[in-house]
């Protein structure tokens, strides 16, 4: 149980930590230019070398350039969750969704503008669906084995008065 309620703990931090790490909640939108959208793909290295092919790993780059009080920044930072590995079918869609546009909303650091990011919070939800689970399944077993203490399975028929 107490893993449970640390490990469950510890995902709720690690995504509050994501979206307060430099004052993420603070950063200012601006719209950008598209400079390139490019998907790169290479074969998998943990497939066979004709499966490899068929099913290669893609990477949408998305390189895009924004303004901030005169000064012009290029980046091509997708979200800000570093430890999110996104899937090629990601990748895929994003570049399907990009390659003909010229414009895309950019997220930027008001304290550091040369930081920046197409999403603005990129929370990984089943980190914190996890932590979650992990926190309620303790609560919920603790308050059944109350409720059991407090009422167990003859507490109703105790409760039948007998008249002689």
């Amino acid at each position: 149980m107490l893993f449970l309620v640390g490990k469950g703990g510890y995902n709720l931090y690690e995504t509050y930590n994501i979206l307060t790490h430099n004052d993420r909640y603070q950063w200012e939108q601006v719209e950008g230019d598209i400079v390139e959208v490019v998907l790169n793909k290479r074969p998998d290295p943990d497939l066979s070398e004709e499966m490899a092919m068929v099913f290669p790993i893609k990477r949408c780059i998305v390189k895009y350039a924004y303004n901030h009080n005169g000064e012009t920044y290029t980046n091509a930072s997708i979200g800000l969750n570093s430890n999110k590995h996104y899937d090629s079918s990601f990748h895929n869609d994003l570049y399907v969704k990009l390659e003909d546009k010229k414009k895309v909303i950019v997220y930027y650091n008001p304290n550091n503008p040369a930081q920046s990011a197409l999403v603005k919070y990129d929370v990984d939800l089943s980190n914190m669906e996890q932590g979650i689970v992990m926190l309620i399944f303790p609560l919920l077993f603790g308050y059944w084995m109350f409720v059991y203490k407090i009422y167990p399975d003859n507490y109703v028929l105790d409760k039948i008065t007998v008249v002689a």
